[in-house]
Formats: structure tokens, C-alpha cells, sequence
């Protein structure tokens, strides 16, 4: 039986096998004649022809196996990759900012404001409105088509006032609130059949009601209810000078928009786009030891798969400051084509949450490295 021949080596190791591999078939085809008997002399000629093919093997030199360095130095490079491209999945934000316009998802029922005392409220959008009875007049109800307004009239008998009662928002309804240069503001609530309390007392100036505009005089608190129709409801409010200006604290919010609607042009050739409403603030990563970012004037940012609360909103002249806190999935700045992904990489996460395993790890991979560089120039 032949010997299996060994491919790959030199010219010599090449025909000192061959030529072992005749001997072994001559003398073992030998044997067989004579019954297992093998002469001696010739027997040692096979046997230092494979001394001499062994001693060939051990002074050829061998190529290094490189298949562990390059194999070690793929995956380091895939893992490093990994770490400083690839995003985490979700991460826990503050942002402080200063905007124009907000606006935002509750993610569950919410009771959006407190009593607000107001010097005058102008309502749109609403599907029914009831004016209470004044005068001797019974209740009216409004035609939907018309906007309402109410004014408070100052009097020094009787005084007007408008308190807007607490709104509560159910889950998945939207609001946005514009602030106005003039002080005042427009809440706009996108939720149908939701029920609005306007509670009047003294002198009030109403506009929009069939007699045109009338001035009616309740010496008791009554309510003036509105109910929403299906699409949107806006609200225009005048706060009274030192009135509570802020939403309740930590709404429960989904989504989270601080952009604006700007539109330009007239009649069918009109458009709009949005525009950023950020006049400054701070974004805070707490993930990375709430690192900070400031934000600049009309930067770009975009929250996704926003989940947490907003803890804090308080209306200013012409603009409001907004405090959210919570988790985004996705966080960017910027417009197209120059859209920047803020959403810190594993590597970031891991540095700011697991240093001591971080340091582990990237201790094994550069000791790995090394000794994959170690056999790959061994010769």
C-alpha cells in the first residue's frame, strides 16, 4: 500500500517521498512472497530512507499559522466598529429649553391646567357652546361657525372675571401652545368631544353671539361650557396681570414637537413647512453622567419615541420655557441632507455607565491583538 503523499513541500521532500513510498512497495510486496520474511540489509535501507525524509520535514521551515492573527485581528476591528457606530437602542434625556411654540402627546388621562384667571378668552373650533342665562335671558347656544369671545370689564360695582377651569386631557390627545408677542396665547387642543368650563362673574363683554356683541352682567358665577368638536379646538387667552401662567407639572407625554408651523405665500399658492421654535436651552444625557449640549437658536431638534413627563411649563411673554425628562429612541439635529444622529454609541454608554468592565475588556482585546501580532511575525 502506498503512502499517503504530503502536497505542498519542496522539490526534495517531494521525491524522497516518492521514492520511499517504491521501496516500501518492493519490499513489502517481497515479504508477501516469502511469507513475512524481510532481508535485513534491505530493511534497513527503508528504514534510514524514512529517517532521512523526517530529518527533510524538520529542516524545511514552516509557515506561520496566520488564520488565528487575522481571524483575531476581524473580530476586534467588527467589535471597535461596533462600539463607535452603532447607537444604543434608547436613552434617558433631560432637555431645558426656552421656545416659541411647543407641542406634545399626552400618554395617558391628565389634567392639563389650574383655575386660570383670565382678562379676556376668544374659543374656536368648538362643536357646541352654551351662554349662560343673564338678564332675564335664557341660555343661548352658540352657532359653531363663529368664534367667541369674552372680556372681562372692569366696574367698579361689578367687576368682570373669566377663570378658565382646569382642562383634563385624555390619552393620545394633542396639544400646542403659541405664545403671542401682544401677552397673549393660543392653546390649541386636538381632541374630540372634550368639554371646556369657562366661569363668569360681573361685567363681560361677548362677541360672536347672534345679537352681536352684548355686555351681560352676572352678580353669581356661572359657567359657560364648550365642547370640542372632532377635529381641533383653539382657545386665544389674555392672562390677568400676576395670574397663574403654568401648565400642571409632570404630564405624562409621548411625543414632543418644538417646531412651528410657518406658512408663506397666498390663497392655493400658499405653503408651509416647519421651522424650529428653540430659542436656547440645554439637552442633558443622563445615560453619560448628564453630559450637556447646548442648543442654539433655531437648531433642529427631533425627539422619537419620546416616553417620560414634562415636568415643568411656564408661559412667558411671546415665548415659554419647557423642562422634559424621560426616555427618547431616536434624537437628532439638523435638516436634510445634513441630519446628525445624537443618540450616544455603545462605546459612550458603556465608558459613562461600565468603566470597570470597559477597561476589562479592552485589556483582553489588546492583549489578544498582541499575541495574534506575536504569531503572525514569528518566523
Amino acid at each position: 500500500m502506498p503512502l499517503p503523499s504530503r502536497g505542498g513541500k519542496g522539490k526534495t521532500q517531494d521525491r524522497l517521498e516518492r521514492l520511499l513510498a517504491q521501496r516500501y512497495e518492493s519490499l513489502a510486496g517481497k515479504s508477501l512472497e516469502s511469507g513475512g520474511e524481510v532481508a535485513g540489509p534491505e530493511l534497513r535501507a527503508v528504514e534510514r530512507l524514512a529517517r532521512l525524509r523526517a530529518l527533510a520535514d524538520v529542516a524545511q521551515p514552516k509557515k506561520p499559522n496566520r488564520l488565528f492573527a487575522v481571524s483575531a485581528l476581524v473580530l476586534t476591528l467588527g467589535v471597535v466598529s461596533f462600539l463607535l457606530f452603532v447607537h444604543v437602542p434608547s436613552t434617558e434625556i433631560e432637555v431645558e429649553t426656552t421656545v416659541a411654540t411647543a407641542g406634545f402627546q399626552v400618554s395617558e388621562d391628565a389634567t392639563l391646567t389650574s383655575d386660570w384667571r383670565l382678562a379676556a378668552a376668544g374659543v374656536a373650533g368648538f362643536r357646541t357652546a352654551t351662554l349662560p342665562p343673564f338678564g332675564g335671558q335664557p341660555a343661548q347656544t352658540l352657532a359653531s361657525d363663529t368664534p367667541v369671545r369674552l372680556e372681562a370689564l372692569p366696574d367698579t360695582k361689578s367687576p368682570g372675571s373669566i377663570t378658565l377651569a382646569p382642562i383634563h386631557v385624555r390619552e393620545q390627545n394633542s396639544v400646542v401652545l403659541q405664545p403671542n408677542p401682544d401677552g397673549s396665547y393660543r392653546l390649541h387642543l386636538r381632541a374630540a368631544q372634550l368639554p371646556v368650563t369657562l366661569n363668569v362673574l360681573g361685567k363681560v363683554r361677548v362677541s360672536g353671539v347672534a345679537q352681536g356683541d352684548i355686555t351681560a352682567d352676572w352678580p353669581a358665577p356661572k359657567a359657560f361650557h364648550i365642547e370640542s368638536g372632532d377635529s381641533a379646538l383653539d382657545i386665544d387667552l389674555v392672562f390677568m396681570k400676576g395670574a397663574e401662567t403654568d401648565l400642571l407639572p409632570l404630564l405624562p407625554v409621548d411625543r414632543l414637537s418644538l417646531f412651528s408651523v410657518e406658512q408663506f405665500g397666498d390663497g392655493a399658492l400658499a405653503k408651509s413647512r416647519l421651522v424650529s421654535s428653540i430659542l436656547s436651552g440645554t439637552l442633558y444625557f443622563e445615560s453619560l453622567n448628564s453630559q450637556e449640549r447646548k442648543l442654539r437658536e433655531n437648531e433642529e431638534l427631533k425627539l422619537g419615541g419620546v416616553k417620560g413627563v414634562l415636568r415643568t411649563v411656564h408661559l412667558m411673554p411671546g415665548k415659554m420655557a419647557v423642562r422634559y425628562e424621560g426616555a427618547v429612541r431616536s434624537l437628532t439635529t439638523g435638516g436634510e441632507p445634513h441630519v446628525r444622529n445624537l443618540m450616544p454609541s455603545w462605546l459612550e454608554f458603556l465608558r459613562a455607565q461600565r468603566p470597570v468592565e470597559l477597561l476589562w475588556i479592552s485589556t483582553m482585546y489588546l492583549f489578544g491583538l498582541f499575541m495574534a501580532a506575536l504569531k503572525w511575525l514569528k518566523p
